[in-house]
């Protein structure tokens, strides 16, 4: 080996002496919030499902009439204003 080598493995060595934090500190502490997120999300996710069930069950008027198309909500609606007509002449 050359004294340039020699030197090169020296340096080497003594850019490796800090001793560096353990990396299953820092994936142990990934780990702790990556279940508190998980945690979390579970709760909104329920919540989120409450809401919906809540809003589904509440009832609302139009529970059970049939949907109408856009060309037939036009068509009811010119009826109805159609009827308020000839009923006021009625009167």
């Amino acid at each position: 080996m050359s004294d340039v080598e020699i030197q090169k493995e020296k340096e080497g060595k003594a850019e490796e002496a800090p001793v560096k934090k353990e990396p299953t500190e820092s994936l142990v502490e990934v780990a702790d919030r990556l279940e508190k997120a998980n945690a979390e999300a579970r709760e909104i996710l329920k919540q989120q499902q409450e809401l919906v069930a809540r809003n589904l069950l509440s009832g609302r008027a139009d529970a059970g009439q049939p949907k109408l198309t856009a060309e037939q909500q036009q068509e009811a609606k010119i009826q109805k204003e159609a009827d308020e007509i000839t009923n006021a002449f009625k009167k």
